[in-house]
């Protein structure tokens, strides 16, 4: 939970380091803008891949399994 909260955070105060000219406000993809559009796909891309291991990865006692791979026999305790 802290990963994608720190990259959250950094996504939201990642505009107010931004310091590029007027000339690039409102305009796509500027080439002065090319670091900051890089690192936020950078960072939407590392929160989509951990959400998608803790979603669907995660297996008993928090090792990771891929969807097709089968796990352990647990202990059934009564």
């Amino acid at each position: 939970m802290l990963i994608p909260g720190v990259l959250l955070i950094l996504i939201c105060i990642w505009p107010f380091l931004d310091k590029s000219s007027n000339y690039a406000t409102g305009v796509w993809f500027s080439k002065e803008r090319l670091r900051q559009n890089i690192v936020f796909i950078l960072v939407c891309f590392a929160i989509l891949a951990l959400t998608i291991i803790g979603t669907y990865m995660r297996g008993p006692y928090w090792e990771l399994y891929l969807p097709w791979e089968s796990w352990p026999e647990l202990p059934t305790v009564f």
